[in-house]
């Protein structure tokens, strides 16, 4: 929308840092367990590990981005939906190398944020759908 865009990997870089160096969004004192401060607090498939989005969901979102556990559409003329209810895929404005049609993502998995790296096979296809979320314009 106007007056918004999609975050760069930059931008997702500078949360994932900062959520990293708080220790209120770490896990068991562990600063690379930040993914449980920015996940819902609901949806999540039930997980006995304690860092993990699945266990006490109700401890979830510390950091109020309140990232639900989407996956992504694999398929779209089948809806054949990946991850749903274990992961979360958020697209970055950020295009892999060469300009191909790919994306970063975002991803949250376990009790970790990951990112897409320096392989295009670590690429989401733009074809397939993950979430965005849109950031104010300075």
């Amino acid at each position: 929308p106007t007056g918004w865009h999609l975050p760069s990997l930059a931008e997702y870089n500078t949360l994932k840092s900062f959520l990293e160096s708080q220790s209120d969004y770490q896990c068991n004192s562990t600063s690379t367990n930040v993914a449980k401060a920015l996940a819902s607090t609901y949806g999540w498939t039930t997980e006995t590990s304690s860092c993990w989005m699945g266990n006490n969901q109700t401890s979830n979102n510390a950091s109020g981005f309140n990232l639900p556990p989407a996956g992504y559409l694999y398929n779209g003329a089948t809806n054949d939906y990946r991850y749903y209810g274990s992961q979360a895929f958020m697209w970055t404005s950020t295009q892999g190398p060469n300009n191909q049609s790919v994306a970063y993502t975002l991803r949250l998995y376990g009790n970790t944020v990951y990112y897409s790296e320096s392989t295009t096979t670590a690429f989401e296809s733009y074809t397939r759908p993950c979430s965005v979320r849109c950031v104010k314009n300075n």
